[in-house]
């Protein structure tokens, strides 16, 4: 049956299933300018290497630390040097941090070790963090970036056509 077009593909996924169904969509659809939208995860490097690759916009989304975004990116620049070495057009990407999930996340863990911390110090330490973590995240990620595309690795793909990437933070209202 058809699926929405805001179907997340599913980095985990190996083999025919989803990447043939996301090529199937993607070239019927015909429009270049569409981001495919991997979630992060365990295959989401891979994903993103495979995908940059083939030319495919992406979204890399909910990146939670900068480990993981540095995989991502990693994957991403690497799959466009691959694009890039066969001559062919290099295409765009987001990475996405979501500053929100990352804040519920570990304040959620703040708040249980604040009501057993032993004094009135160690419960201050820990409200200080809270509401901080996901904004501290995205900073790491967007000094990160920013050093990657001031790079020579960027530079020699710029030169080739590579849109710079962008950071997406997303946060509740």
């Amino acid at each position: 049956g058809a699926r929405p077009a805001a179907e997340e593909a599913d980095p985990g996924e190996q083999g025919p299933g989803r990447a043939s169904d996301a090529k199937g969509f993607l070239s019927r659809v015909g429009r270049p300018n569409l981001f495919l939208r991997l979630p992060d995860g365990p295959g989401a490097p891979a994903a993103a290497l495979g995908w940059a690759a083939a030319g495919q916009a992406l979204h890399l989304a909910g990146l939670h630390a900068p480990a993981r975004f540095d995989a991502a990116l990693e994957g991403w620049l690497t799959g466009l040097e691959a694009r890039a070495a066969d001559g062919k057009d290099l295409p765009a990407v987001l990475f996405g941090v979501d500053v929100g999930r990352l804040d519920r996340t570990f304040d959620s863990i703040a708040h249980q070790r604040m009501d057993s911390a032993p004094t009135d110090s160690i419960r201050a330490s820990y409200r200080v963090l809270v509401g901080r973590v996901g904004c501290a995240v995205a900073a790491v990620c967007r000094r990160r970036l920013s050093t990657a595309l001031n790079g020579r690795r960027f530079a020699a793909l710029a030169l080739k056509g590579a849109p710079r990437p962008r950071l997406l933070v997303s946060a509740p209202p």
